[in-house]
């Protein structure tokens, strides 16, 4: 993914397998309107489109692209697999202790813990492995407070780390998780995206959302397995197929207003508003690709983000995301990139306008 810069970048950020050597070409900005020349090239609907606006503006107005800056990638703030809090050492019971537990059903969840395949448990398994034990640890130093009084204020202090740096431990399981940044990771192509989109995804996000304050305050009654099925939704990777799809929109349409605005200082598109061949051609290129093709698909993805991003934002907020400065920082970026795309759009449609009216109007 790239940051938006001042200039545009690039086309396209992906590539099809079989276009590398082309898309490489589109990539940097060096031959914007190539695809339509290529043969045999599997270019998605949403990317041949622009393709071909891009192409024909630049031919009907007779104008040079503007010479792009290299990309600069957006990234999901990285991973920290098993991440634990760092008093959990501090708490580890020695065998004696352990088998001191035994009448408790906190026994066999410790046991559980303990064991090989506890030992290399995904990080959701562990983060509810501490909610589980918060709510059976009670019982328990109940039960060990008269024989073994130092044992139950061990698991007392235990408890009371556990239970205090739980938000931040469910933070990071879900915002730094292989599941949510799979979600944001830049795809090759778009394939037939925003067409088809994750029909269920929304209902996993506000299962999420539902689950942050159960969770946080180790009353949540799921099983991890529960949690890692409404995690699932992210590996599929819209947001990151979103935020390629916008990056796309300004590229694209920032070169085109640049090239519009150049026509414009040398000479109106029509004079005394009778039309010209050139200016019926642009109409027809608007029309048929711009208003024909790109509009609907900037439609679908904007109806996507407007679906998706409040519940993103919802979760980011109420998991206290902004106490992660990386993570922060993503946000803005990602935010920005949107913001440009749409910024690009509402540009795009008014010089349009602009351009038209010596002709009396597209229409």
């Amino acid at each position: 993914m790239r940051q938006i810069l001042p200039e545009p970048a690039s086309l396209h950020q992906r590539a099809v397998a079989n276009c590398s050597a082309h898309a490489g070409l589109l990539r940097f900005g060096l031959l914007f309107y190539a695809l339509l020349t290529l043969t045999g090239c599997d270019s998605t609907a949403w990317e041949n489109g622009l393709s071909r606006y891009l192409g024909g503006a630049a031919r009907i107005l007779e104008q040079s692209l503007p010479k792009p800056l290299a990309p600069k990638p957006i990234s999901v703030p990285p991973t920290q697999s098993k991440i634990r809090l760092g008093q959990q050492a501090e708490h580890r019971l020695d065998l004696l202790e352990y088998l001191k537990t035994t009448p408790c059903a906190l026994h066999q969840l410790i046991s559980e813990r303990n064991s090989s395949l506890g030992q290399f448990a995904a990080d959701s398994t562990r983060l509810i492995y501490d909610v589980d034990f918060l709510q059976q640890v009670d019982a328990c130093i109940k039960a060990l407070s008269q024989e073994n009084p130092e044992l139950a204020d061990r698991l007392t202090k235990a408890a009371a780390d556990k239970r205090e740096g739980l938000p931040a431990l469910l933070r990071t399981t879900i915002l730094r998780g292989t599941e949510y940044r799979l979600f944001w990771k830049s795809p090759q192509t778009l394939g037939d995206y925003p067409a088809k989109v994750q029909s269920d995804l929304e209902v996993d996000i506000k299962g999420l959302v539902a689950d942050i304050g159960p969770i946080s305050n180790g009353t949540y009654k799921g099983s991890a397995s529960d949690l890692d099925t409404k995690l699932s939704g992210f590996k599929k990777g819209e947001g990151g197929l979103m935020l390629t799809a916008w990056e796309d929109v300004f590229v694209s349409l920032t070169v085109v207003n640049k090239m519009i605005i150049a026509f414009q200082k040398k000479r109106p598109l029509c004079y005394l508003e009778r039309t010209n061949p050139r200016a019926e051609q642009f109409r027809a290129l608007v029309r048929t690709i711009f208003i024909g093709r790109i509009q609907p698909q900037i439609s679908a993805l904007n109806r996507r983000t407007y679906a998706l991003m409040p519940l993103l934002r919802q979760l980011e907020d109420d998991l206290g995301a902004s106490a992660d400065p990386d993570f922060r920082s993503f946000i803005e970026a990602r935010d920005q990139r949107i913001a440009a795309g749409r910024q690009a759009l509402r540009d795009h449609v008014a010089l349009i306008g602009d351009l038209f009216k010596s002709c009396g109007g597209l229409l």
